[in-house]
């Protein structure tokens, strides 16, 4: 179950759309041929061109070397199955909405989120049969909608993570606090049938600093957090322990970063959550932090990446920490950890931006 997902917030109850909008949204083109008005020059020219080759925009995701999946400029779903060489639209285009997240997880499996421009939910499209047919559905009192992170936990569950604005006459969804000031929070929601319909999860204790979000279980699930507090009380990660009803924070052993000139480094140093959490097995998982300087008296103090990891479900977190580098450098540094199965057990791969084993040690057995 080697899985690295990767995530971020409020509200009010919208009318619906109309069924006929609806459908309107869930159009499919369902090839890949198309016939424009008019003749063109020559059959080379860079208008035919633009057209009948659509580019990814963003919301790029591959899930093998040669299946992939993003987003076009006109909001398309786009799919690529020989690595990215050229691509074909399997949607129509959603220009009546922003979109906010586009989640694969399969080569035939995929999600598309998106909030309306005006006050409604946020709305749901979802395919099982690589972009042939869209199923469309609401997000119940996603209001306000502007980021989306969805963890696959099997082909039929999955939890999505929808992080909403928030406004002083807002109401807020079912089981979540009353709004007290302007700003952002985050609202859970689960699917148990490939994403065709989405339930809120009623919690109250949802962080509101999410940077990644997976599930080990049908109850069991994890969140790495940010935050702009310092002291060596901050906590890295959030655990639930009942499919995602309550949240604990966590705050995680720091290790003792001997750099020049600090005389409280467990101070000194502000954590930030890299990549992760990445479980191979529901009782073994891996986190990636950076420690950064504060630089408050103006020196230059080097950033050091840290690797938690953990073999008893998290029970128990320990900690490796990695050679320091300069916040400068645009290479070389930590951006991920991988796990990787051998005959003997388990070894934790540190991987940089550009895919380099930069650090590796055996974790469990």
């Amino acid at each position: 179950m080697n899985r690295l997902k990767s995530v971020s917030k409020r509200w009010q109850t919208g009318p619906s759309a109309s069924s006929a909008a609806i459908v309107a949204l869930g159009v499919v083109l369902s090839t890949t041929a198309f016939t424009f008005p008019g003749k063109f020059a020559r059959p080379d020219s860079s208008i035919t061109r633009a057209a009948a080759v659509p580019m990814p925009a963003r919301f790029k995701t591959m899930v093998s070397k040669e299946v992939g999946w993003a987003l076009s400029a006109s909001n398309q779903v786009l799919r690529t199955t020989n690595g990215g060489k050229s691509w074909i639209i399997v949607s129509s285009a959603h220009n009546q909405i922003t979109p906010i997240a586009l989640s694969a997880d399969t080569a035939s499996r995929a999600l598309l989120v998106g909030a309306p421009r005006q006050n409604q939910a946020a709305i749901v499209w979802a395919t099982d049969n690589a972009g042939r047919h869209w199923q469309t559905e609401r997000l119940p009192d996603a209001v306000h909608a502007t980021g989306a992170t969805v963890d696959w936990f099997s082909p039929i569950r999955a939890w999505m993570l929808v992080t909403l604005a928030f406004s002083t006459n807002q109401k807020p969804p079912p089981g979540y606090p009353p709004p007290g000031a302007m700003g952002f929070e985050n609202v859970l929601y689960r699917t148990t049938d490939a994403g065709n319909q989405w339930s809120l999860v009623p919690s109250a204790t949802v962080p509101d600093q999410v940077n990644q979000m997976i599930f080990t279980t049908r109850s069991t699930g994890w969140m790495s957090l940010t935050t702009d507090a310092i002291g060596p009380s901050v906590p890295l990660l959030a655990k639930t322990v009942n499919g995602g009803q309550t949240w604990k924070p966590l705050v995680l052993p720091r290790p003792p970063l001997l750099a020049p000139h600090s005389a409280k480094p467990k101070i000194d140093y502000a954590p930030y959550a890299v990549s992760g959490p990445t479980f191979s097995t529901p009782n073994q998982g891996a986190f990636l932090t950076s420690y950064g300087a504060l630089n408050a008296n103006g020196t230059s103090k080097p950033t050091y990446s840290v690797v938690y990891y953990t073999t008893d479900g998290g029970n128990r977190w320990q900690w490796m920490l990695l050679p320091p580098y300069q916040t400068t450098d645009q290479t070389g540094f930590p951006v991920k950890v991988v796990w990787q199965s051998t005959k003997t057990g388990w070894l934790l791969n540190v991987l940089d931006s550009a895919g380099t084993v930069v650090a590796q040690w055996p974790v469990g057995s």
